[in-house]
Order: structure tokens, then C-alpha cells, then sequence
């Protein structure tokens, strides 16, 4: 089944917006009207650079030089 809109617009924004800080209950329900959706984890692409910046932003720590 090819992608229609609404679900390549769900696949590029909603990492974008976790990344802004917006937390998994809002996102739920702006893209599926409801915080009981079971679609939040179909669209979750983050890697572990994504994971490391959220950490340093929730603990106040300066990232490592690379």
C-alpha cells in the first residue's frame, strides 16, 4: 500500500517535533484527535544523537566536542 499524504507528513514531522520538546501526549492527539493512539510508535524514528541531546538538554549538560 503506497504512502498518502497525511502519512509522509506524519513521518517527516512528528520526529521534528519531538525533538522541539513537544511531549508524546499532545503530538497523539494533534495528528489522531486522541491520547489513546496506538500510531505514536509507527512514526518514532530517533537515533542516538537524538537520545544524547535530549539527555543534555534535560540535565543542563554541555555536549561533548567531536
Amino acid at each position: 500500500m503506497p504512502f498518502n499524504f497525511v502519512q509522509i507528513f506524519r513521518y517527516f514531522k512528528i520526529p521534528h517535533i519531538i525533538q522541539k520538546g513537544i511531549s508524546e501526549s499532545v503530538i497523539k492527539k494533534m495528528m489522531w484527535g486522541t491520547i489513546d493512539s496506538r500510531m505514536f510508535r509507527t512514526y518514532v524514528h530517533l537515533t542516538g544523537k537524538d537520545l544524547d541531546q535530549e539527555l543534555q538538554r534535560v540535565f543542563g549538560l554541555a555536549p561533548k566536542d567531536t
